[in-house]
Protein backbone atom coordinates (compact mmCIF):
# COMPACT_ATOMS: atom_id res chain seq x y z
CA UNK A 1 0.00 0.00 0.00
CA UNK A 2 1.56 3.38 -1.00
CA UNK A 3 1.46 5.64 1.96
CA UNK A 4 -0.18 9.11 0.76
CA UNK A 5 -1.57 10.57 4.43
CA UNK A 6 -0.09 9.87 7.78
CA UNK A 7 -2.11 11.51 11.21
CA UNK A 8 -1.11 11.34 14.64
CA UNK A 9 -3.42 11.43 17.01
CA UNK A 10 -3.74 10.90 21.08
CA UNK A 11 -0.13 11.76 21.50
CA UNK A 12 0.74 11.15 25.38
CA UNK A 13 4.62 10.71 26.63
CA UNK A 14 5.39 9.86 30.01
CA UNK A 15 7.45 8.27 32.54
CA UNK A 16 9.40 6.93 35.59
CA UNK A 17 12.16 6.67 38.58
CA UNK A 18 11.40 4.38 41.49
CA UNK A 19 12.39 1.01 42.94
CA UNK A 20 10.27 -1.57 40.77
CA UNK A 21 12.35 -4.64 40.71
CA UNK A 22 10.12 -7.99 39.43
CA UNK A 23 6.89 -5.78 39.62
CA UNK A 24 5.20 -7.77 36.66
CA UNK A 25 2.31 -4.92 34.72
CA UNK A 26 -0.23 -7.21 32.30
CA UNK A 27 -2.08 -4.81 30.50
CA UNK A 28 -3.60 -4.22 26.96
CA UNK A 29 -3.62 -0.39 25.54
CA UNK A 30 -5.99 1.26 23.17
CA UNK A 31 -3.03 3.08 20.86
CA UNK A 32 0.55 2.14 19.83
CA UNK A 33 3.57 2.28 22.76
CA UNK A 34 6.96 2.98 22.68
CA UNK A 35 8.76 1.92 25.66
CA UNK A 36 12.41 2.44 26.67
CA UNK A 37 14.47 1.66 29.77
CA UNK A 38 16.91 4.44 30.55
CA UNK A 39 17.70 2.61 33.13
CA UNK A 40 17.29 -1.30 34.11
CA UNK A 41 15.53 -3.23 31.71
CA UNK A 42 12.21 -4.90 30.66
CA UNK A 43 11.36 -7.93 30.38
CA UNK A 44 8.43 -7.92 27.78
CA UNK A 45 6.12 -10.61 25.79
CA UNK A 46 3.09 -9.64 23.88
CA UNK A 47 0.08 -11.76 23.38
CA UNK A 48 1.57 -15.40 23.26
CA UNK A 49 4.95 -14.57 22.08
CA UNK A 50 8.16 -15.59 23.71
CA UNK A 51 9.60 -13.45 26.36
CA UNK A 52 12.18 -10.83 25.15
CA UNK A 53 14.43 -8.43 27.51
CA UNK A 54 14.98 -4.67 26.63
CA UNK A 55 18.51 -4.81 28.00
CA UNK A 56 19.47 -1.28 29.35
CA UNK A 57 18.25 1.52 26.64
CA UNK A 58 16.14 -0.95 24.71
CA UNK A 59 12.86 -0.23 23.53
CA UNK A 60 9.73 -2.20 23.00
CA UNK A 61 6.89 -1.70 20.74
CA UNK A 62 3.45 -2.53 21.62
CA UNK A 63 0.83 -2.64 18.98
CA UNK A 64 -2.72 -1.30 20.09
CA UNK A 65 -4.63 -4.33 21.35
CA UNK A 66 -1.84 -6.65 21.97
CA UNK A 67 -1.94 -8.24 25.38
CA UNK A 68 1.28 -6.69 27.44
CA UNK A 69 2.76 -8.96 29.87
CA UNK A 70 5.74 -6.51 31.32
CA UNK A 71 8.49 -7.62 34.34
CA UNK A 72 10.63 -4.76 35.78
CA UNK A 73 13.95 -5.10 36.76
CA UNK A 74 15.97 -2.16 38.30
CA UNK A 75 19.71 -0.76 37.16
CA UNK A 76 22.14 1.28 39.01
CA UNK A 77 20.45 3.47 42.44
CA UNK A 78 18.36 0.36 42.93
CA UNK A 79 15.33 2.16 39.87
CA UNK A 80 14.40 1.64 36.92
CA UNK A 81 13.95 4.53 34.75
CA UNK A 82 12.28 4.64 31.68
CA UNK A 83 9.97 7.00 29.49
CA UNK A 84 7.47 5.91 27.01
CA UNK A 85 5.19 7.60 24.07
CA UNK A 86 1.32 6.51 23.69
CA UNK A 87 0.20 7.51 20.28
CA UNK A 88 -2.46 6.49 17.26
CA UNK A 89 -0.70 6.99 13.93
CA UNK A 90 -3.38 6.58 11.20
CA UNK A 91 -2.15 6.23 7.39
CA UNK A 92 -4.07 6.99 3.95
CA UNK A 93 -7.28 8.61 6.37
CA UNK A 94 -8.40 4.94 8.00
CA UNK A 95 -5.51 2.33 8.57
CA UNK A 96 -3.34 2.29 11.87
CA UNK A 97 0.03 1.97 11.44
CA UNK A 98 0.35 -0.99 13.87
CA UNK A 99 -2.62 -2.68 12.07
CA UNK A 100 -1.17 -2.45 9.08
CA UNK A 101 2.35 -3.13 8.93
CA UNK A 102 4.40 -5.64 11.61
CA UNK A 103 6.33 -4.33 13.94
CA UNK A 104 8.92 -5.31 15.77
CA UNK A 105 8.68 -5.78 19.55
CA UNK A 106 12.02 -4.69 20.06
CA UNK A 107 14.20 -2.12 17.99
CA UNK A 108 17.25 -2.00 16.82
CA UNK A 109 19.70 -1.41 18.93
CA UNK A 110 21.01 1.49 16.98
CA UNK A 111 18.19 3.94 16.94
CA UNK A 112 18.26 3.62 20.81
CA UNK A 113 19.69 7.17 20.93
CA UNK A 114 17.83 8.96 18.46
CA UNK A 115 14.27 7.46 20.29
CA UNK A 116 15.49 8.92 23.76
CA UNK A 117 15.82 11.97 22.19
CA UNK A 118 12.54 12.21 20.67
CA UNK A 119 10.39 10.62 23.87
CA UNK A 120 11.92 13.43 25.63
CA UNK A 121 11.07 15.68 23.40
CA UNK A 122 7.44 14.45 23.35
CA UNK A 123 7.87 14.11 26.70
CA UNK A 124 9.19 17.36 28.33
CA UNK A 125 8.71 20.25 24.99
CA UNK A 126 6.21 22.65 25.81
CA UNK A 127 6.34 23.88 21.92
CA UNK A 128 3.44 21.77 20.46
CA UNK A 129 5.00 21.87 17.12
CA UNK A 130 8.36 20.62 18.48
CA UNK A 131 6.21 17.61 20.28
CA UNK A 132 4.21 16.82 17.40
CA UNK A 133 7.57 17.22 14.59
CA UNK A 134 9.44 14.51 17.17
CA UNK A 135 6.56 12.03 16.88
CA UNK A 136 6.62 12.58 13.15
CA UNK A 137 10.44 11.68 13.64
CA UNK A 138 9.46 8.71 15.43
CA UNK A 139 7.01 7.52 13.35
CA UNK A 140 9.37 7.45 10.09
CA UNK A 141 11.46 5.09 12.47
CA UNK A 142 8.86 2.55 13.38
CA UNK A 143 8.29 2.83 9.36
CA UNK A 144 11.77 1.83 8.84
CA UNK A 145 11.94 -1.04 10.64
CA UNK A 146 8.23 -2.23 9.80
CA UNK A 147 7.47 -5.50 8.15
CA UNK A 148 5.38 -5.82 4.91
CA UNK A 149 2.20 -4.30 4.79
CA UNK A 150 -0.81 -6.54 5.43
CA UNK A 151 -4.18 -6.40 3.33
CA UNK A 152 -6.61 -4.75 6.02
CA UNK A 153 -9.55 -6.80 6.42
CA UNK A 154 -12.71 -4.17 5.67
CA UNK A 155 -14.78 -5.40 8.38
CA UNK A 156 -12.62 -5.88 11.15
CA UNK A 157 -11.62 -2.25 9.97
CA UNK A 158 -15.09 -0.64 10.54
CA UNK A 159 -15.72 -2.76 13.78
CA UNK A 160 -12.22 -1.52 15.42
CA UNK A 161 -12.66 2.12 14.04
CA UNK A 162 -16.29 2.47 15.74
CA UNK A 163 -15.37 0.95 18.65
CA UNK A 164 -12.86 3.73 18.96
CA UNK A 165 -15.01 6.69 18.38
CA UNK A 166 -18.04 5.22 20.34
CA UNK A 167 -17.15 3.15 23.53
CA UNK A 168 -18.10 6.07 26.40
CA UNK A 169 -21.43 5.66 24.23
CA UNK A 170 -24.09 3.05 25.11
CA UNK A 171 -23.23 0.29 22.29
CA UNK A 172 -24.08 -3.54 22.00
CA UNK A 173 -23.98 -6.41 19.43
CA UNK A 174 -26.85 -4.59 17.39
CA UNK A 175 -25.06 -1.46 16.80
CA UNK A 176 -21.90 -2.86 15.89
CA UNK A 177 -23.88 -5.52 13.20
CA UNK A 178 -25.68 -2.34 11.51
CA UNK A 179 -21.87 -1.41 11.10
CA UNK A 180 -20.99 -4.03 8.85
CA UNK A 181 -25.08 -4.54 7.59
CA UNK A 182 -25.17 -8.21 9.30
CA UNK A 183 -27.43 -9.65 11.78
CA UNK A 184 -26.29 -10.12 15.34
CA UNK A 185 -25.12 -13.80 15.38
CA UNK A 186 -22.91 -12.71 12.35
CA UNK A 187 -21.12 -10.19 14.20
CA UNK A 188 -20.93 -12.48 16.99
CA UNK A 189 -18.71 -14.81 14.58
CA UNK A 190 -16.66 -11.20 13.00
CA UNK A 191 -16.09 -10.60 16.84
CA UNK A 192 -14.99 -14.26 18.11
CA UNK A 193 -12.71 -14.39 14.65
CA UNK A 194 -10.94 -10.84 14.67
CA UNK A 195 -10.81 -10.20 18.50
CA UNK A 196 -11.38 -13.85 19.69
CA UNK A 197 -14.01 -11.88 21.92
CA UNK A 198 -17.74 -11.43 22.63
CA UNK A 199 -19.23 -8.28 21.05
CA UNK A 200 -19.84 -7.09 25.15
CA UNK A 201 -16.31 -8.32 26.09
CA UNK A 202 -14.56 -6.68 23.32
CA UNK A 203 -16.29 -3.42 24.23
CA UNK A 204 -15.58 -3.52 27.25
CA UNK A 205 -11.61 -4.12 26.57
CA UNK A 206 -11.41 -1.01 24.69
CA UNK A 207 -13.21 0.64 27.73
CA UNK A 208 -11.06 -0.83 29.74
CA UNK A 209 -7.50 0.05 27.54
CA UNK A 210 -8.54 4.04 27.62
CA UNK A 211 -9.10 4.01 31.20
CA UNK A 212 -5.55 2.44 31.71
CA UNK A 213 -3.85 5.20 29.76
CA UNK A 214 -6.14 7.78 31.53
CA UNK A 215 -4.65 6.44 34.88
CA UNK A 216 -1.52 6.68 33.54
CA UNK A 217 -1.59 9.62 31.86
CA UNK A 218 -3.84 11.99 33.41
CA UNK A 219 -5.11 12.84 37.04
CA UNK A 220 -8.63 12.20 36.84
CA UNK A 221 -10.05 9.93 40.01
CA UNK A 222 -10.54 6.60 39.33
CA UNK A 223 -14.57 7.10 38.73
CA UNK A 224 -13.79 9.40 36.49
CA UNK A 225 -12.02 7.46 34.31
CA UNK A 226 -14.49 4.52 34.33
CA UNK A 227 -17.11 6.97 33.64
CA UNK A 228 -15.45 8.54 30.77
CA UNK A 229 -14.39 4.58 29.13
CA UNK A 230 -18.49 3.96 29.51
CA UNK A 231 -18.77 2.35 32.47
CA UNK A 232 -21.91 3.46 34.54
CA UNK A 233 -20.79 1.18 37.80
CA UNK A 234 -17.49 1.78 39.60
CA UNK A 235 -17.03 -1.63 41.17
CA UNK A 236 -17.87 -3.32 38.05
CA UNK A 237 -15.28 -1.56 36.66
CA UNK A 238 -12.79 -1.79 39.28
CA UNK A 239 -13.61 -5.45 39.11
CA UNK A 240 -12.73 -5.93 35.45
CA UNK A 241 -9.75 -3.72 35.68
CA UNK A 242 -8.26 -5.72 38.14
CA UNK A 243 -8.91 -9.30 36.07
CA UNK A 244 -7.87 -8.04 33.10
CA UNK A 245 -4.85 -6.11 34.15
CA UNK A 246 -3.82 -8.35 37.32
CA UNK A 247 -4.32 -5.23 39.77
CA UNK A 248 -6.55 -2.57 41.09
CA UNK A 249 -6.88 0.55 39.35
CA UNK A 250 -5.24 2.50 42.11
CA UNK A 251 -2.48 0.15 42.23
CA UNK A 252 -2.16 0.45 38.42
CA UNK A 253 -1.55 4.64 38.53
CA UNK A 254 0.51 3.85 42.11
CA UNK A 255 3.19 2.63 39.42
CA UNK A 256 3.14 5.64 37.10
CA UNK A 257 3.97 9.48 37.75
CA UNK A 258 5.66 12.38 35.19
CA UNK A 259 2.55 12.43 33.05
CA UNK A 260 2.22 14.68 30.17
CA UNK A 261 -0.59 14.88 27.46
CA UNK A 262 0.36 16.42 24.00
Amino acid sequence: MKIESILIQNLYGAGMKKDMEGVVHQKTLPCLSVVQAQRGSYDIALDEGETLNTGEGGVFLAPAGARQRITHHNGAEGVIEAHWVYMDVIINRFYRLDSLFRLPVLLDRAKEKEVCELIEIIRCSENICKRYAAAYGLTDILLESAGEAEEPDPNKMQLQQFVARHFSEKIGARELAEVVHCSVPQVFRYTRKYFNLSPANYINEIRLQNAARLLESSPVQIKEAAFSSGFDDVAYFSRLFKKSFGLSPSEYRAGFRGKRKA
